[in-house]
């Protein structure tokens, strides 16, 4: 999917984010297997039936319009038939390779792909796994780290002035301004990651709160895969500082 004008899609982490949400919220029941943006146009691989994928990318085309406040429309869709199984197999690591394909700066993260969301780095798009294993299930773990350029992916907890920005990549925020569920769940995972590590009252001044409001937090349930995956993220971010590569920053928190 492409605009009328060719121009760039999301070219910024913020709107790279809203681009994930739009397509893994519009996409979950119709076999999304994997997606990701080349600059100017975005790449997407389904199992489901001609029509339904003519109808997800109409969907994805108006919310991100909405979304993103595009001021041109889309291109008609380009939709191909998944030939075999061999074809399949190649469609899938073809769209994830779309910024090496292309030959652009990588986002270290992936954040405009499902590749995160594969390899537990975010939540949102958790079930695309079940979909990986059930129609691709030679695809590993070991081929998931090769696509992100990684050899391996640990849970780590520090250096704690990272946790918020690990936190709005596994989450998809652009911030964590709001009362919504994802941006409470997404306080308490913090509150949980940075205890030990820094006060209460330094948490609250990442959180733009106040360190009651840290304490009551703290109180409530956590989202288990949500710590995992910002812990994730913190490994991810500290292997790509050991390897002098940039990391994507987003300074509202």
């Amino acid at each position: 999917m492409r605009l009328v004008n060719d121009a760039v899609l999301a070219p910024d982490i913020q709107r790279q984010r809203a681009l994930a949400r739009v397509v893994l919220a519009k996409a979950e029941g119709c076999g999304l297997l994997a997606f990701a943006l080349a600059d100017n146009h975005l790449h997407i691989e389904t199992a489901d039936e001609r029509a339904a994928a003519g109808e997800l990318a109409r969907v994805i085309e108006l919310s991100l319009g909405r979304v993103l406040g595009l001021e041109v429309g889309f291109t008609p869709a380009y939709i191909r038939p998944i030939l075999d199984a061999h074809h399949l197999y190649a469609t899938f690591r073809y769209v994830l390779r779309q910024p090496q394909h292309h030959q652009l700066p990588v986002d270290p993260r992936r954040e405009a792909s499902n590749l995160p969301d594969l390899l537990g780095l975010r939540v949102l798009g958790a079930y695309t796994r079940a979909n990986v294993r059930e129609r691709l299930p030679r695809i590993q773990r070991a081929d998931l780290l090769e696509l992100l350029g990684v050899t391996e992916l640990r849970c780590a907890q520090s250096p704690a002035e990272w946790i918020c920005e690990a936190a709005l990549a596994a989450s998809a925020l652009p911030d964590l301004h709001g009362k919504s569920a994802e941006v409470v769940a997404t306080r308490r995972a913090i509150i949980r990651i940075a205890s030990g590590q820094v006060s209460a009252r330094t948490v609250a001044a990442w959180l733009n709160v106040r360190a009651r409001a840290v304490f009551e937090l703290r109180n409530g349930p956590v989202d288990q895969h949500l710590v995992e995956a910002i812990t994730r993220q913190l490994h991810l971010m500290g292997r790509r500082l050991r390897e002098n590569s940039p990391v994507p920053s987003t300074a509202a928190h």
